[in-house]
């Protein structure tokens, strides 16, 4: 499975709850395709943002927030990437107006592979779960795993619920 099908939907009903807390990751994640590129949007996904201080100078306790961006990607996906890290920033930059994100650190999944070749691209079947809860288990940021645990429930009870009804009509 490719995640552009899935992205489409999670994009739009994913904004409120990134605008909330994950205003950056949600604004990058909006903006997959046009920051990484359509060849790779479907291999690579953010899962991320990590901050750290930087001291200005020695001494001092002036500092700066330096932001990396973790992605996601298959095997075959992530040296070609990294080679394109400083394009990658650079039109996060373009984008937004501003710089979001200092440095990229790419990860390789091999269950991305997994479900990148799926034979329906358009549904998550059953055998995909473990692939999917690997894939969530990468997510560092607790907050937002869980949020994405709850919408990801909720997203099943609601298409669980349109298939039984669609299947009652019938």
């Amino acid at each position: 499975m490719s995640f552009r099908p899935l992205s489409k939907s999670i994009i739009s009903l994913s904004k409120p709850v990134f605008q909330r807390k994950y205003i950056k990751l949600g604004r990058i994640y909006s903006y997959w395709t046009q920051i990484i590129g359509e060849e790779y949007a479907e291999k690579a996904m953010p899962i991320a943002l990590k901050t750290r201080p930087i001291k200005l100078k020695k001494g001092h306790k002036e500092y700066r927030i330096e932001t990396t961006l973790c992605i996601i990607t298959n095997s075959a996906s992530a040296l070609p990437l990294s080679y394109q890290k400083e394009r990658i920033l650079g039109r996060i930059e373009t984008l937004f107006g501003e710089r979001l994100v200092n440095d990229l650190k790419i990860t390789q999944n091999h269950s991305l592979q997994k479900i990148s070749s799926a034979q329906n691209p358009e549904k998550i079947s059953y055998a995909n779960v473990n692939e999917i809860e690997n894939m969530m288990k990468q997510i560092t940021d607790h907050d937002l795993r869980e949020t994405l645990e709850h919408f990801s429930q909720s997203l099943y009870q609601s298409v669980k619920h349109k298939e039984e009804t669609s299947h009652h009509e019938s």
